[in-house]
Formats: structure tokens, C-alpha cells, sequence
């Protein structure tokens, strides 16, 4: 696990771990009304990491 946080933020446009808070507001969103007419769609819910190419910073 040691030095698993860095590659987070190498990866990850956000440079942090989604909080699960995150992720439970996109499933109360899809179990909510306001998602009725919201079918057949996969969400990430990944802080942008499958919509862009690795971010590496520079030292």
C-alpha cells in the first residue's frame, strides 16, 4: 500500500480519492425522480480519470 496515494494523484485529473459521499450522491441521483428519464447509461463516478489520459506533474 506504500505509495499508493502519489499514483492517485498521477492518475486521477482530481489528484485525490473520491469520498464515498461521492459516489452515494450519483446513486441517490439514479434512484431519485429527477433520473426518470435517465436509461441505459453507464456513469463513471471517477473524478475524471476515464475521460483523460494520465496527468504526471512535474517535481
Amino acid at each position: 500500500a506504500r505509495g499508493n496515494e502519489a499514483k492517485i494523484g498521477q492518475l486521477n485529473p482530481l489528484t485525490r480519492y473520491g469520498a464515498p459521499s461521492e459516489i452515494a450522491h450519483a446513486g441517490l441521483f439514479l434512484a431519485s425522480d429527477d433520473a426518470s428519464y435517465v436509461n441505459g447509461q453507464a456513469i463513471a463516478v471517477d473524478g475524471g480519470l476515464s475521460s483523460s489520459h494520465p496527468v504526471v506533474r512535474r517535481r
